[in-house]
């Protein structure tokens, strides 16, 4: 924020042998969910960098696919950027950096006019726009708590669906971030101690003959799981548990405890992987066993949070359609255009407190016996009237 209100000039006029100038457009997406992966919440913010390198004292006109500008846009054949799609947005609560020059922008039907600093990397303008409705999310998570007496099981799957339009393709999400929030009570069995050895002991231990090992405190990382060729291999196990049980298993990536963010962080570089489909999920599982002088607490976290980011794409449709040079060498200047887009999730975490079966356990559960019936017992006659009942014999004093 800083940044972008500092004020900073074009003091003097340099010359290069080669010209060039970088744009960046950064979208950054805010979502929130409830724990059935509803939307709850969804905005954008659009955010265009700008670096240059130019000879002299040059004005830059900026062009963006800006709706206002539809059908008024006069630049040159060298000014013209690839355009990957044609759609149109609509600013709202746009914000300038102090060096564009806004008079212009306000009287000459939304130019963007500025005379950027020589080799400083600015963000020209900021705004918001309204992310398109009933668009599938580029990728779809959902976290659950399963609380059974002392066993406590955390699960997170991530699925990735076919995440594609017509300017941009389908294109996959890097620097994936899952964070899982721990109740603090909890958080001791995720460290364990490590040894830590320096250079200076190994020349001590060399000299001496011995070696102290220094020891802190790491935490314990996950293992990688790989899923199983055999379809329904679960329900041949059924619930035998090995001893070799990790306390985390992924299927990508890898997971462990942050205390910066006092949660189980799942990194994974890349998804969908090289050869993978479309509709892959992967899998987080972890498994805690309490002990008798562990705690429950009473409230838990009820969010979990998914960061990751999709480069050469833009969610909002922001196109940086032209860049038109002023007042400069009078040679057209290489130009390089950048799409970034940066998402956020807040999803809600569901708590289960009863096991729950499969679909195959479920259908092949033996149904408990129905309880018998007691048998009605039969309606009795009354011997004060024998006539109307029908009896010849009667114990009745009565002839």
């Amino acid at each position: 924020e800083k940044l972008f209100k500092i004020e900073v000039s074009r003091d003097r006029a340099l010359t290069y042998k080669t010209e060039e100038c970088q744009l960046t457009a950064v979208d950054e997406v805010y979502v929130e969910q409830d724990d059935k992966g509803h939307i709850e919440k969804q905005i954008c913010r659009v955010r265009v960098f700008f670096i240059s390198f130019l000879t002299g004292m040059p004005q830059v006109e900026l062009g963006v696919n800006d709706m206002t500008r539809m059908g008024l846009e006069v630049v040159g054949r060298h000014d013209i950027l690839p355009v990957p799609t044609e759609q149109w947005i609509r600013y709202e609560d746009i914000e300038f950096h102090h060096v564009v020059d806004k008079k212009a922008f306000e009287a000459e039907d939304h130019i963007i006019k500025f005379q950027p600093p020589d080799a400083c990397y600015i963000e020209v303008m900021r705004f918001r726009t309204r992310p398109p409705k009933a668009r599938e999310l580029p990728i779809q998570a959902r976290c659950s708590f399963q609380i059974i007496g002392q066993k406590v099981e955390i699960r997170a799957d991530v699925m990735f669906p076919y995440h594609a339009t017509k300017a941009w393709g389908q294109v996959p999400c890097e620097d994936v971030a899952v964070r899982i929030p721990l109740p603090e009570c909890w958080i001791y069995q995720f460290r364990t101690e490590k040894h830590n050895v320096s250079l200076s002991q190994v020349r001590g231990a060399l000299s001496t003959g011995s070696i102290n090992l220094g020891t802190r405190m790491g935490s314990v990382k996950s293992a990688h799981r790989r899923a199983g060729k055999v379809k329904g291999i679960d329900r041949f196990l059924g619930t035998m548990e090995t001893a070799n049980t990790d306390l985390m298993e992924t299927s990508s990536g890898q997971a462990k405890y942050e205390h910066q963010h006092k949660a189980i962080v799942w990194r994974v570089p890349r998804l969908p992987k090289q050869g993978q489909g479309s509709y892959t999920t992967h899998e987080f599982v972890c498994k805690l066993f309490l002990t008798s002088y562990d705690q429950v607490p009473e409230t838990f976290e009820k969010h979990f949070y998914v960061e990751f980011t999709q480069p050469a794409t833009s969610e909002s449709y922001t196109v940086l359609r032209s860049v038109s040079i002023a007042d400069g060498s009078g040679e057209p200047p290489e130009k390089f255009v950048k799409y970034l887009a940066r998402h956020e999730y807040k999803v809600g975490i569901k708590f289960i407190d009863e096991k729950e079966q499969d679909s195959y356990r479920a259908a092949t559960a033996a149904v408990p016996a129905a309880a018998p019936i007691p048998e009605e017992e039969p309606m009795r006659e009354y011997e004060d009237f024998p006539d109307e009942n029908g009896k010849k014999d009667s114990d009745s004093d009565s002839e």
